[in-house]
């Protein structure tokens, strides 16, 4: 998958929000089978776009087939830049990879500097706080969700939080902050892949070749670009 071309995202009407009491602080090591509190079920943001959710099919296929399937995986998104698409790429991506994958998929919002994904979730009032040490189950079948967190250790560059959400699911898709901050390359090299999302008429043509550079330099497995705006 050296290029996918990608139609251009609708905007969004409304932003899902998860609620005030919300607290930025739940554990990213947590498991949510772990204790006697089932954990509530998230509502995954949905597109009603038709072309594309079928291009998130494509890209699905075409991820699934630059990846080896013997072995639990995980792929990041990063960008150039702020603002290119990848957390909205995320949304259509993570359901349909969870449909291909056996045993479930994880998808973290692991951008750090800003918590897009994380914001629209919405976690119905259960009792159960969110932001309780737990991952959420969605109601995309398969798929599972831990949002974002601001402890120190999920912040290093030494990547021992991603090693360990490895050992526990076949495939975690990580929603990444851009390269445009100091924290992102580091982590590029515990993953198994990395797609670069750019969007047309908004990511400048020399960032999209630094920051392939950049990737290649820190070690990571650059699978291929996703233009975002592009008729597929």
């Amino acid at each position: 998958m050296k290029k996918f071309a990608f139609p251009a995202i609708p905007p969004r009407q409304e932003e899902l929000s998860i609620g005030a009491n919300y607290k930025g602080d739940s554990p990213i090591f947590a498991d949510a089978k772990i204790g006697t509190v089932p954990p509530p079920q998230a509502i995954w943001p949905k597109c009603d776009c038709t072309e594309v959710v079928q291009a998130g099919v494509k890209l699905a296929e075409a991820v699934c087939c630059r990846l080896p399937s013997t072995r639990p995986l995980v792929l990041a998104l990063t960008s150039p830049g702020d603002g290119d698409g990848k957390t909205t790429l995320a949304e259509i991506l993570a359901p349909e990879l969870a449909k291909r994958t056996s045993g479930g998929t994880l998808a973290v919002d692991a951008d750090f500097r800003k918590a897009d994904l994380t914001a629209r979730l919405v976690i119905p009032s259960t009792g159960v706080p969110f932001g309780s040490p737990l991952i959420y189950p969605t109601d995309m079948a398969g798929l599972s969700v831990l949002p974002m967190s601001h402890r120190r250790e999920c912040r290093g560059a030494d990547g021992p939080w991603i090693e360990q959400m490895r050992e526990s699911w076949p495939l975690v898709l990580l929603d990444m902050a851009s390269l445009e901050h100091a924290e992102t390359a580091p982590l590029l090299q515990y993953c198994d892949g990395v797609c670069l999302v750019v969007r047309l008429g908004h990511t400048a043509r020399r960032a999209v070749a630094e920051a392939a550079r950049v990737i290649a330099a820190c070690g990571g497995r650059l699978l291929g670009c996703v233009v975002v705006g592009e008729a597929a």
